[in-house]
């Protein structure tokens, strides 16, 4: 009796474990293929202008190159170019197109975009010094002569990375504070114009606070959204995002920004 009990409640399980992996595969094949045609839906509905590929000659040599240097990317490439209404994509390896990863400092151009829309708002002026909207940075004379105009051109002296950039246990606040005390500018030195990722906080935390939102919030409100971009973030857990390198996003949603 106990045997022929335990021999139905193995088969039950290796049922439920059969209809499991059939349902997930079911799963992801039609996700795949609902992205797909969403993405074509969206470009329509979006009225996005329908790009063509690179002449051919272009082509070839782009794929000339990206193949003979594959291997030093593990034979795993995902590449996408876009100019104008021109568009290359190479893809090596079991990769997709939909597949999000990091894309570094291409996240700036997605930041400054959301920086943007609330200039075109009203609600930031790029020229006001950083304690217009920090009003504690206002102690800090050498931070606070800087504008938002002067971080997203790079016309600062905030250090290009720091340990707080991507500390999960802070805020937007909290990290801009620890930079500024981490990285004081000391007077009488001439510090250096500089490429800076982490001046981005600064950028981000203004928006945070004329907007009344988080960072993500914010981004997915007037980008992600309005782009139709599905697989883009800064960091959905945390409040203290890179915004000046850490973005994730897939070549497919990334057109869609271009």
């Amino acid at each position: 009796m106990q045997a022929r009990i335990k021999k139905q409640i193995y088969i039950g399980v290796i049922i439920s474990l059969v209809v499991g992996a059939i349902g997930t595969a079911i799963y992801f094949i039609r996700r795949k293929t609902t992205n797909t045609v969403d993405k074509k839906s969206a470009a329509t509905s979006l009225n996005i202008e329908p790009k063509v590929a690179f002449p051919n000659d272009i082509i070839d040599a782009f794929d000339t190159f990206l193949n003979a240097n594959a291997a030093a990317y593990g034979e795993m490439l995902m590449v996408y170019v876009s100019q104008g209404n021109r568009e290359y994509t190479f893809k090596k390896g079991g990769a997709s197109m939909d597949d999000y990863s990091g894309i570094a400092s291409m996240g700036k151009y997605l930041a400054a975009a959301v920086i943007m829309s609330l200039v075109d708002e009203g609600k930031i002026n790029l020229d006001a010094s950083l304690s217009t909207y920090l009003p504690w940075i206002e102690g800090y004379s050498e931070y606070n002569q800087y504008t938002i105009r002067d971080i997203l051109s790079h016309q600062t002296g905030i250090v290009a990375d720091s340990a707080y950039d991507n500390n999960q246990n802070m805020n937007l606040d909290d990290s801009t504070r620890a930079i500024v005390n981490q990285y004081p500018f000391q007077s009488g030195i001439a510090y250096p114009i500089r490429y800076s990722s982490s001046s981005y906080k600064f950028a981000a935390r203004v928006a945070e606070i004329v907007s009344g939102l988080k960072w993500e919030a914010l981004f997915k409100e007037r980008i992600a959204e309005k782009c139709d971009m599905k697989n883009t973030f800064f960091n959905r857990f945390t409040d203290n995002p890179d915004v000046g390198k850490g973005a994730q996003s897939s070549p497919s949603d990334f057109s869609f920004f271009f």
